[in-house]
């Protein structure tokens, strides 16, 4: 009687041990494992909400670019930086040399 005892105490071990899910046999410590990782569908929508956050931090930056060009455009700010011309700076030069001379703004008026 012993010896039966015991192979049902191994038959029962085995079983805790090894589930069964369809032909296949799964071990617990890769059950648990597949437990813990996130099925595909859950990952996507993780992604989906993050691409969402992003999109929206994207949007607000994108008004607020905006915003700033047409205050810029607008506010007559829109020259700042702007090159002159070659004449522009031909007659520049010429008031630098002629500077000082009383001839430089009656030669070369702004």
């Amino acid at each position: 009687m012993t010896k039966e005892k015991e192979n049902e105490q191994e038959q029962e071990q085995e079983n805790e041990t090894e589930e069964k899910e369809g032909d296949v046999t799964i071990p617990p410590k890769e059950k648990k494992k597949a437990d813990l990782d996130p099925s595909p569908l859950e990952t996507a929508n993780e992604l989906v909400a993050q691409m969402k956050e992003q999109n929206d931090k994207f949007s607000a930056n994108l008004k607020r670019q905006e915003k700033l060009a047409a205050e810029s455009l607008l506010g007559g700010r829109a020259g700042v930086g702007a090159t002159k011309t070659e004449d522009e700076k031909i007659a520049d030069d010429a008031r630098k040399i002629l500077k000082g001379t009383g001839y430089a703004d009656e030669l070369f008026p702004k």
